[in-house]
């Protein structure tokens, strides 16, 4: 080990071993506490703000996007000649039944698996 001393280090050493009075010491932590608390809460609007934004910008693609996977999602798999039972079938007979009774088997499969 070398015995020099960083320059640095002494000079915050030094600055530790000043005696503080007690108010002056209790009103600047409260005062650096007190500017955090306005830095986070500014932060935090901002944050909410981006989001907002964001939101909004995103809310017309996002809507298109939900209306085409629902359209998509109501095709039905036998089509009918006559319109009743094809109105009385239709909560059976399209694409999102399938794939929920999919669903619902791949994971009647995984508990029977990995119990």
């Amino acid at each position: 080990m070398t015995e020099e001393r960083d320059p640095q280090l002494t000079s915050l050493f030094a600055a530790a071993e000043e005696k503080l009075e007690e108010r002056d010491f209790v009103s600047a932590v409260m005062t650096g506490v007190e500017k955090q608390a306005r830095w986070a809460l500014v932060r935090r609007i901002g944050v909410a703000a981006a989001l907002v934004l964001c939101a909004m910008i995103l809310a017309a693609p996002a809507q298109d996007a939900v209306a085409a996977v629902m359209h998509w999602l109501m095709v039905p798999l036998i089509r009918f000649e006559q319109p009743l039972p094809s109105q009385i079938l239709l909560p059976l007979n399209n694409v999102a039944a399938a794939l929920f009774l999919a669903l619902v088997v791949l994971r009647l499969l995984r508990r029977r698996l990995f119990p």
